[in-house]
């Protein structure tokens, strides 16, 4: 199909949804069954980004669960709704660990 595609209700496919840039591939969606795996892929050439917007939240998680990071403004969440400063953290226990290095040696526990 060339142009636009409008429906009032659903749009079926079975295998991937291809954009093309000029003709060439740009990105495509698709949902690979045999992994239980849906997947947004930009292209693969150089230079090219992949940008999400929302007017208020980005929330992205597992389930029911939309809590893993969630972007208010310019603030970022983890374990948390509402993020408070820039970065906000919360969990029960050690909340985050950063590793001074590939072998695990100087972490920093949170």
């Amino acid at each position: 199909v060339t142009g636009e595609i409008s429906a009032s209700s659903h749009i079926t496919t079975d295998g991937e949804v291809k954009f093309l840039d000029g003709g060439v591939f740009g990105a495509r969606m698709k949902y690979d069954d045999s992994n239980n795996r849906f997947s947004i892929e930009a292209n693969e050439r150089s230079g090219d980004d992949m940008l999400i917007f929302a007017n208020d939240k980005l929330q992205l998680g597992t389930s029911t669960t939309n809590a893993i990071m969630t972007f208010d403004g310019s603030n970022v969440g983890i374990g948390v709704s509402s993020p408070a400063q820039r970065l906000h953290v919360s969990q029960s226990g050690t909340a985050a660990l950063i590793d001074g290095n590939s072998n695990g040696n100087n972490p920093i526990h949170l």
